[in-house]
């Protein structure tokens, strides 16, 4: 389900609230007290806009944008605008915000839309590439067909490839910059990639294989990139083997739109914790159940926290850390064999779900 960015604006096209819950924005929309605008500042912004606002960019043809400009100055307080490069409705515009955090939050999908834009050739050579990923049909097909893992494969890739932090100034030589570190990115990407990727299909079906209970599905096949709640357990069709709906959270429909391209070095990991973990609670039920109580105040800490999806990115930065150290965790109680990637255990956990509690 597709969740547009919604942004309210005034008749002088200053943003007064965005987001993308609609009856959220209703109601701090009627707390939103709207000072009406004096008639110099009016002509002053439009004056301000016609020289900086740009529309339908499709190359950093826009100069380069100063942090802040002045708007008009006067008796009162000065008035100021922060230029963005942003993409809405698909083009990529440059706009005039009265604030300032709103204007750099809106930046980065901009610049990463015309990073896109720039190296189009190269990408149309990497989804060549990854025609190849038909091998793996065979062990996808229980999840999706072969047509959704080329699409998300590429999407996925192309996450990994484009730049996540805002440039440092917006100006046409950090914009080239940008563009020359995703292309340095590219050689042997898809290789690499495919290579992986059939690991992690490999392993999952011997998991289900051993675990049994009927295919492991579930998830909501929705197209959008989407939230952390949709890696904890399935909902739906509940497997016989509660081990299925671990898998599920690790590898079902789907499941490269939910995941980082650096993460998937991990999956094998958990996936093979997975295979001994089916094995040795076979072998020692009291043991495994001992484990079990040691980890279950972690995870529905963690669906507590899946519950209320709407926090700061900060936060759900600090949520996502926390669902994967408690994978780590689970590697170190069932299968210590087999490493972990950080340090792990409660006493670090508690500290993390510390930190959570006092950022959300």
């Amino acid at each position: 389900m597709l969740c547009p960015r919604i942004e309210i604006v005034d008749n002088e096209r200053k943003s007064l609230v965005v987001g993308r819950d609609l009856a959220q924005l209703q109601q701090r929309l009627k707390q939103t007290k709207i000072e009406p605008a004096a008639e110099s500042d009016s002509a002053d912004w439009t004056r301000a806009a016609e020289r900086w606002e740009r529309f339908g960019l499709t190359d950093w043809t826009c100069g380069d944008l100063p942090e802040r400009i002045t708007v008009s100055e006067g008796p009162g307080l000065p008035v100021y605008a922060w230029p963005t490069v942003e993409f809405a409705e698909g083009v990529v515009n440059v706009r005039l915000f009265r604030n300032r955090d709103l204007a750099r939050a809106d930046s980065l999908t901009g610049v990463q839309r015309l990073v896109e834009l720039a190296i189009q050739k190269d990408l149309a050579w990497l989804e060549k590439d990854l025609r190849a990923l038909s091998r793996y049909d065979a062990l996808y097909s229980p999840l999706g067909d072969s047509a959704e893992l080329r699409e998300t494969s590429l999407e996925h890739l192309k996450r990994h490839l484009l730049p996540t932090d805002l440039l440092p100034a917006l100006t046409r030589a950090h914009f080239e910059t940008a563009v020359a570190e995703t292309r340095q990115r590219l050689p042997g990407l898809a290789p690499q990639f495919m290579d992986r990727l059939g690991l992690i299909l490999q392993l999952r079906q011997q998991v289900q294989q051993r675990i049994g209970g009927g295919a492991v599905s579930a998830l909501p096949r929705s197209r959008s990139l989407s939230s952390l709640s949709q890696l904890g357990s399935p909902a739906t069709i509940r497997a016989a083997n509660p081990l299925a709906d671990e898998l599920a959270s690790l590898v079902s429909a789907r499941f490269l739109e939910r995941i980082a391209y650096d993460r998937l070095t991990h999956l094998p990991r958990y996936l093979k914790a997975l295979l001994i973990r089916a094995e040795r609670s076979a072998l020692n039920p009291s043991k495994n159940q001992e484990r079990l109580r040691q980890l279950a105040p972690y995870q529905d800490a963690l669906k507590k926290l899946q519950a209320h999806p709407a926090r700061s990115p900060e936060a759900q930065r600090l949520i996502e850390a926390f669902r994967w150290m408690i994978e780590e965790f689970k590697v170190s109680l069932f299968a210590q064999e087999l490493g972990t990637a950080v340090p792990v255990s409660s006493k670090r956990l508690d500290q993390q779900l510390e930190i959570i509690r006092h950022k959300a």
